[in-house]
C-alpha cells in the first residue's frame, strides 16, 4: 500500500472504529491511575465532554498538506487559508444532528468551535451512563490524589454514529505529565572572547549554526505550556542583557500562565518553586531570542486529562495562526489514546495546510524514557507524542554544540547524538530520544530516508523488538546541552531536547520572515522539506541511545548513529545558511 495512503486511511481510522459498537479506553498499561475503592467518593453533579464532529474532506486536505509542503511540487508554499481549510473539513449536517440531539435529552452545549469541529457538553454523570451505556468511577492518581471521572468503556448512541468521531473526558486516562527538566543555578560566566565556552547562549547558537540573523520581524510564534508549569517574563530583560540583544515580550491568553510569583523564593537546587518555570522560561527566552522581533504568544493549557489536543484545537481556531509552534512536552505512545492521537493528527494536517509548522521535542532518556532511569525492568522500545505525529517534525538532541575548539577539555568540535555516558564533569546527563511508532505508520517522505539507515551495518547492532514499519523520529535535532536560562533573574543551566525544539523553531521563524521579505512563502509543514534537502543538515553519524538520562542505566535495546538519516538525530541538526539555500534564498 502506498504510505501516504497508508497515513490517510491511518487519520481516518477513529472514524471506522466508533461505528462499533463498544468504544474501549487504553488502560492496559497505566499503572499511576486507580479505582478510588477506598472510600465513598459522590459523584460530581455535571460532568463536561467533548464531541467530535465528523470532518469532511480529510483525504483531500492531506493531499493538499503534502503538496504545499513539498518543494519539488508545482504548488509548494500554495497554503490554504483559514476559511478555505475549514469550509472544506466542516460538517453542518452533523452539527446538526449533535445539536438536536442534545437538545432533546438535556444536555447542555457550553461550547462549539467556529466550524463546529468540537461541543464541549455538560450534564449529569448519571444521564451520561444511560446515554453512553457507561460505568462511571473515580479514577485516582496514585501519587498527586487528583481524580477523574471515567468509564472503561461506552457505546456511542445510535442517532451519533453517523455524525460524530469520538467523545472525549469519557474512557481516555489523563496525559501522564512531563517530568521537570534537568536545572543547575549557576554563576554567569564572563566574557572570555569565545562564542561557545561550555554554553549555548545566543552568540553561540549563530556562530554554531551558522545564523547570520536573528531578525524575524512580522512572524508569530508560540511555546506550548502545560498548567502548573509558567514562565516568568520579567526573565526576558535579563536573559537579553546577558546575551546583548533587545528584551523581547510574550502575549499570554491564559493569564495564569506568566507569572511573576510562581518562581520566587527557591534555593540553589532550586527547590520548592525553581522548577515551576525551568520549562518555561527555557523554551520562551529561546525561541525568542533566536528570533527576534516576532510576535511571541506562551499558551498554557488548563485541561491536563488532554493538554495536546486542548492545545492544537485552541491553535487551529485562531483565524491567523502562529506560522510556528514549538511543544518540549511528550508523554509516553503506547499509553495515549488512540482517538486523542487521531483528532491531534487531524488539526496539525490542517495547520499544515494553513502553511504552519510545528515542532516537538524528541525526549530525553533514549528509547526506554524516562521509567528506565531507576528502574531497568522498565527497558524497552519507546516513543513519546506529540512527537511521533506525522504531521508535526520531531527534534531531537545532541551533544558538543556548546563546546570551542579552545576549550582543551573536549577533544573535538564535531556535534553527536546526546547520550549519557560520553558527557563529561559539569554537563547534565541527556540521551536523545528516538525509534519507530508503535502507532503511525511510516509516511512516504521519509520512507527512502529510512530505508538507507536499515541498509547500514550500524542499525545491526539494534536489538530486536521495535517497529520496522514505524514513523521515524526524530527528523532533525540540534544542541541539547547547557542553556543558560534566567530564572527568577539568575542564571541557571538547563539541559534537554526541551531546548533543542524551540531554539530550531526560533529558526524556522526568522527563515520565514527572509521569505516573505523576498516574496516568497513561509515554510510551512516541514517534513516533505527536510527528507528531500539533506545538503542543509550537519550529518551526524556518532551516537547511541540505548541509556537514560541521569539517573543513567543503559539496555539492550537502543540505536546507532549512522552517516544519513538515524532514529537518534533524524537528517542531523540545521545550518541556516545552507537551509535558505535550499530552500530558495
Amino acid at each position: 500500500m502506498n504510505q501516504t495512503k497508508a497515513v490517510a486511511l491511518l487519520l481516518c481510522s477513529v472514524i471506522v472504529a466508533v461505528s462499533a459498537r463498544r468504544v474501549q479506553g487504553n488502560w492496559e498499561h497505566r499503572e499511576d491511575f486507580q479505582i478510588a475503592e477506598d472510600e465513598a467518593l459522590a459523584l460530581p453533579s455535571s460532568h463536561e465532554v467533548i464531541i467530535a464532529v465528523k470532518q469532511l474532506n480529510l483525504d483531500r486536505i492531506e493531499n493538499i498538506t503534502l503538496s504545499v509542503s513539498d518543494p519539488s511540487h508545482s504548488s509548494y508554499g500554495e497554503h490554504l487559508s483559514y476559511d478555505e481549510v475549514h469550509q472544506m473539513t466542516s460538517n453542518p449536517e452533523a452539527l446538526r444532528a449533535v445539536q438536536e440531539y442534545c437538545a432533546k435529552n438535556d444536555i447542555h452545549i457550553t461550547k462549539t468551535s467556529s466550524h463546529g469541529e468540537y461541543i464541549h457538553a455538560t450534564a449529569t454523570p448519571a444521564s451520561w451512563e444511560r446515554f453512553l451505556q457507561a460505568k462511571f468511577v473515580t479514577m485516582r492518581h496514585v501519587t498527586k490524589g487528583t481524580t477523574v471521572l471515567r468509564s472503561r468503556e461506552f457505546t456511542m448512541p445510535a442517532p451519533l454514529l453517523q455524525h460524530v468521531s469520538h467523545i472525549f473526558s469519557v474512557v481516555e486516562l489523563p496525559a501522564r505529565p512531563a517530568i521537570t527538566p534537568q536545572v543547575k543555578m549557576i554563576d554567569e560566566e564572563p566574557d572570555n572572547g569565545y562564542p561557545c565556552k561550555s554554553t549555548m547562549k545566543m552568540a553561540c547558537w549563530n556562530y554554531r549554526y551558522n545564523q547570520t540573523t536573528n531578525d524575524a520581524t512580522g512572524e508569530h510564534q508560540m511555546v506550548f505550556g502545560q498548567k502548573g508549569a509558567y514562565t516568568q517574563l520579567s526573565d526576558l530583560s535579563m536573559f537579553a542583557s546577558s546575551n546583548s540583544i533587545e528584551a523581547q515580550s510574550f502575549n499570554c491568553p491564559v493569564a495564569s500562565g506568566c507569572s511573576e510569583t510562581q518562581c520566587k523564593g527557591y534555593d540553589p537546587d532550586m527547590k520548592p518553586n525553581g522548577p515551576k518555570c525551568a520549562e518555561g522560561n527555557l523554551d520562551t527566552q529561546f525561541i525568542s531570542g533566536v528570533a527576534q522581533g516576532a510576535t511571541n504568544t506562551f499558551y498554557q493549557n488548563q485541561n491536563l486529562d488532554t493538554p495536546f489536543l486542548e492545545f492544537i484545537t485552541y491553535a487551529s481556531s485562531l483565524k491567523s495562526p502562529p506560522s510556528v509552534m514549538s511543544i518540549s512536552y511528550g508523554s509516553y505512545e503506547y499509553e495515549m489514546d488512540h482517538a486523542v492521537m487521531d483528532h491531534f493528527s487531524t488539526e496539525a494536517m490542517k495547520l499544515g495546510a494553513q502553511g504552519v509548522s510545528i515542532l516537538s521535542a524528541s525526549g530525553d532518556d533514549g528509547v526506554a524514557g524516562y521509567k528506565a532511569r531507576n528502574d531497568t525492568s522498565q527497558c524497552k522500545y519507546t516513543t513519546s507524542f506529540p512527537t511521533t505525529c506525522p504531521w508535526v517534525t520531531s527534534v531531537g538532541a545532541t551533544q558538543n554544540a556548546e563546546n570551542d575548539p579552545e576549550d582543551h577539555e573536549v577533544h573535538t568540535l564535531q556535534e553527536y547524538a546526546a547520550n549519557a555516558p560520553e558527557q563529561q564533569g559539569p554537563y547534565f546527563k541527556v540521551t536523545t530520544a528516538g525509534g519507530f511508532s508503535n502507532y503511525f505508520q511510516r509516511p512516504d517522505y521519509q520512507a527512502a530516508a529510512v530505508k538507507a539507515y536499515f541498509a547500514t551495518p550500524e542499525s545491526a547492532r539494534a536489538a530486536p523488538g521495535y517497529n520496522t514499519t514505524g514513523r521515524g523520529v526524530p527528523d532533525i535535532s540540534s544542541n541539547s546541552i547547557n542553556f543558560q536560562t534566567w530564572i527568577n533573574a539568575s542564571p541557571a543551566l538547563i539541559c534537554g531536547s526541551s531546548g533543542s525544539a524551540p531554539s530550531v523553531a526560533g529558526m524556522i521563524s526568522v527563515i520565514n520572515a527572509q521569505r516573505v521579505k523576498a516574496g516568497k512563502a513561509r515554510l510551512g509543514f516541514l517534513n516533505p522539506m527536510v527528507y528531500k534537502t539533506p545538503q542543509a543538515f550537519n550529518d551526524i553519524p556518532h551516537g547511541w541511545n540505548n541509556c537514560s538520562a541521569v539517573v543513567t542505566h543503559c539496555c539492550k535495546q537502543g540505536f546507532t548513529g549512522a552517516s544519513g538519516w538515524d532514529p537518534l538525530v533524524g537528517m542531523g541538526s540545521p545550518s541556516y545558511i545552507r537551509l535558505m539555500k535550499a530552500t530558495g534564498l
